[in-house]
């Protein structure tokens, strides 16, 4: 009788408190002492340092370390699954106590107890504060009410009993894996400062060397720094798969004794090492690793095996050009068959022009799809860039020998067939931060390309390396492709002084100190309002295509025009030419012209004077 009348009270002492809880919740100034009088525990959770839980599934102490992470003592020293704690305080500091029990209203408390399941709970929670509070919840049996249990609570030694949400108990009664860490390493990747895998006879090392990290085996060579960022992150990103076991005695199990693979990873002198053993059973492959500062041995999935193992392909730099900015790249020169283009950019502001006596307006987009192009460009395959290789591919020229010859003397002999590269960029880039600085320069020489590959030797690398023959496709094939469509003669407001010469007749308009253009010459009237048009157009004339041309092609010209401005003096030509929709034009004595319509020919042909009317 007396477990049902406790039942009963139980059930009273809930539906009471609901009630009370109901119109509490609508009555003003309800303040925080009431929220937290409803509260199982008071939690700061921030402040708590140590934990102890018992449940079926074991015991498990942890505590915070001087990182202030949470970290297993017992029953193995193990980072533990800060996640997992987290979650467990943040449950308790926001639970809300059911029903609060009155020993008085139980004939024998000790009886009661052990049928609440309080005698022997089924949980144990005890947690400490670094102020030294300390706080202990003991979960007992389901109460006769759905989703709750009894439950007893101790906060610095003050005893209570009361009745909670059965919703704890997940985040309470877990196993040894859920507590730990399954993160296979604990540090970040800013303090990584060396790699080493060692794998059968192969050895990689990778080591920053001030800001910069460098291969120095297998070979001697950069290593793409944003590459070996995205590694990193991938590596201190991996999680166990299965923990199998935490007993050093079963490591020979798992072929640890002697691994398929070694990763070191050099945090200061000594390296955190991950050994990776390789299983073979029953027709399957399967890996197993330990991390040595830890005791427990779990399975990796295969993709991440390989992911380790290609360590070295992953991060090595595969570029064959820095990373470029286009506004930092000064000059570019294209050779390629028998075409050669010479391209410089004075200034990022300035533009892309041709080099040589024609400065000729060039295609910038045609520029940035190249640098691109060589920007974006990456190593499927690599070899040293001995003689012999560079020669074969004709990246480079035999070596000439003498030989004695009777009557001759010494003759020069040359070991080899003579070739030259198909194609070779040279890029100079300067630097915009220091113009007193001296220029990068990067020479590209490729090879003829074969089975969709390129050879290419770059003085940015110490191999040979092959890329994607698409490197080059697409690109112009001739000079004039590379021209722009718009060619900028001027600019209007910094246009001094225009001469209109057609045959024998010319006439220039200057403008005066002010920067007034004449109203009057020679009593004519200035049509201002025409010449600012063309100036305009001259900012900005269209070129329907280019085309290589000699003097001949401008023997009579139907129209020179001069503009004198900051930008010196710039003559332009026009000439009508037979099957062409227009007018050709070039600067004077430049090889390539291109073609206007004559619309524009037509405004650029009359020079804005008129008779003044009297």
């Amino acid at each position: 009788m007396r477990t049902r009348t406790l039942i009963i009270l139980t059930l009273i002492t809930l539906t009471v408190l609901a009630g009370i809880r109901f119109f509490a919740s609508r009555l003003p100034g309800t303040d925080e002492r009431e929220i937290a009088a409803r509260q199982v525990m008071g939690l700061v959770t921030a402040d708590i340092d140590r934990l102890e839980i018992t449940s079926a599934k074991g015991a498990f102490v942890f505590h915070k370390d001087e990182q202030n992470a949470w970290q297993l003592q017992s029953p193995i020293k193990y980072p533990a699954n800060g996640e997992a704690i987290g979650n467990l305080l943040s449950q308790l500091s926001f639970a809300e106590r059911k029903a609060t029990l009155d020993k008085t209203q139980s004939d024998d408390w000790s009886r009661s107890l052990e049928q609440f399941g309080l005698q022997t709970p089924e949980i144990v929670l005890k947690l400490r504060a670094k102020s030294g509070a300390s706080y202990e919840l003991d979960l007992g049996r389901e109460t006769a009410v759905a989703g709750t249990r009894y439950a007893r609570m101790v906060q610095n030694g003050a005893e209570t009993y009361l009745v909670v949400a059965q919703s704890l108990l997940p985040f309470m009664q877990q196993s040894l894996d859920q507590w730990r860490s399954h993160a296979v390493f604990g540090f970040t990747a800013d303090r990584v400062r060396g790699l080493s895998l060692h794998q059968e006879a192969r050895d990689v090392e990778i080591k920053k060397v001030g800001a910069e990290w460098k291969i120095s085996k297998p070979l001697t060579a950069s290593a793409d720094e944003n590459e070996l960022r995205a590694f990193l992150a991938n590596l201190l990103g991996l999680r166990a798969a299965q923990f199998v076991t935490d007993n050093p005695s079963e490591y020979t199990n798992y072929n640890l004794h002697s691994p398929y693979l070694v990763l070191d990873v050099y945090l200061d002198a000594d390296p955190v090492s991950l050994r990776v053993g390789k299983v073979e059973a029953n027709g399957e492959t399967k890996y197993y690793a330990q991390q040595t500062a830890r005791p427990a041995v779990f399975a990796l999935p295969d993709p991440t095996v390989d992911f380790i193992a290609n360590l070295l392909d992953l991060v090595r730099d595969r570029r064959i050009v820095p990373t470029l900015d286009a506004d930092e790249v000064a000059a570019v020169s294209y050779r390629r068959d028998d075409l050669a283009v010479d391209l410089i950019q004075p200034s990022a502001a300035a533009g892309w022009e041709l080099a040589g006596p024609e400065p000729l307006p060039v295609a910038a987009a045609e520029v940035r799809a190249l640098l691109v192009r060589l920007g974006n460009a990456r190593a499927v395959s690599y070899q040293l860039a001995t003689d012999d290789n560079l020669v074969a591919l004709g990246l480079k020229n035999p070596a000439v020998q003498t030989a004695k010859v009777p009557l001759l003397g010494d003759i020069p002999i040359t070991r080899g067939v003579l070739k030259k590269p198909a194609a070779q960029i040279t890029l100079t880039l300067r630097d915009e931060a220091d113009h007193q600085a001296e220029p990068r320069v990067y020479v590209l020489k490729f090879a003829a390309a074969e089975s969709g590959v390129v050879a290419v030797a770059s003085s940015f690398r110490d191999d040979i390396v092959s890329v994607p023959a698409d490197v080059l496709v697409g690109l112009p094939e001739q000079l004039t492709d590379w021209l722009d469509q718009t060619v900028k003669i001027c600019e209007p407001s910094a246009t001094l002084a225009v001469t209109w010469q057609r045959g024998a007749q010319s006439v220039t308009l200057t403008r005066d100190s002010s920067g007034d253009w004449p109203r009057e010459l020679a009593g004519q009237k200035v049509d201002e309002t025409a010449l600012r048009r063309q100036l305009d157009l001259l900012a900005g004339l269209g070129a329907i295509g280019w085309r290589t041309v000699t003097d001949r092609d401008f023997v009579h010209p139907a129209l020179t025009l001069t503009v004198t401005g900051s930008h010196g003096q710039r003559v332009l030509e026009f000439k009508p030419a037979a099957g062409l929709d227009g007018y050709l034009a070039r600067f004077a004595g430049a090889r390539h012209g291109f073609t206007v319509n004559a619309a524009d020919f037509d405004l650029l042909n009359l020079a804005p004077v008129e008779p003044v009317a009297r």
